[in-house]
């Protein structure tokens, strides 16, 4: 299942494909499914405590649920709480329903309450019960627009993959946030795929592929940068 790491540069290159998302429905040219007009986005909201000063107070862990579950605040730092933004779920519910129902992203929005959040480099994980471990930066700070309207604001249109083994981590170093005020952050994962086996008990197919989000963004979804974690061979 998992990749050999020397198919990195395949990844870096897009030479998996684009899927071709055609605005009228159709196929999808990658995985022959059908498409969907859209899939409500997952939203997490995230707060980090101004009178926490402990070590890694500020570490961020999303997703990952394989390892992260039954860690102490699901592998983030004590001054860290992430919270769905719907009121009728919690993040635990997301957290498992990632590895259940796996989903790929194409565009991330961030939106801040300190700018300078986005100088932090966060990181893509994927690692195996092998112990095989992939990591690949992401700089949100490289998705300023020069059109941008917002600078609490970034679309990031980066493709990528949640399922149990794969997770974003992210730390924010106390001194940004401690003794000075709570930093609040909202993370919407908008999907271009999920992977459902229960629509098989419907006759369905088990694999959902998705329009392109139909939201205005600061930067063109089209040309996006590509990752999937694990690499496919």
């Amino acid at each position: 299942m998992y990749e050999d790491f020397e198919q990195q540069a395949e990844g870096f290159s897009g030479a998996n494909g684009e899927l071709d998302l055609d605005a009228s429905g159709g196929q999808s040219e990658a995985t022959g499914l059908a498409l969907e007009r859209t899939q409500s986005a997952y939203k997490v909201n995230i707060t980090l405590d101004s009178t926490d000063n402990t070590t890694d107070a500020g570490k961020i862990v999303l997703f990952g649920r394989d390892k992260n579950l039954t860690e102490t605040n699901y592998g983030s730092g004590t001054g860290v709480t992430i919270a769905s933004a719907y009121a009728n779920t919690t993040y635990a519910e997301l957290l498992n329903q990632s590895a259940i129902k796996p989903f790929s992203v194409n565009l991330v929005r961030m939106r801040v309450s300190n700018t300078s959040v986005f100088d932090y480099v966060m990181s893509l994980f994927s690692k195996d019960a092998n112990g095989q471990r992939l990591e690949i930066p992401l700089d949100a700070s490289n998705y300023y627009s020069p059109r941008q309207f917002n600078d609490n604001l970034i679309d990031v249109p980066f493709q990528f993959q949640i399922d149990s083994n794969n997770s974003i981590e992210w730390t924010i170093p106390n001194a940004l946030f401690y003794g000075v005020a709570n930093i609040t952050m909202s993370l919407t994962f908008f999907p271009m795929a999920t992977v459902n086996t229960s629509r098989l008990l419907s006759g369905g197919n088990v694999g959902r592929t998705y329009e392109k989000p139909n939201v205005p963004t600061v930067m063109p979804v089209k040309g996006m940068n590509q990752i999937q974690l694990p690499y496919k061979r």
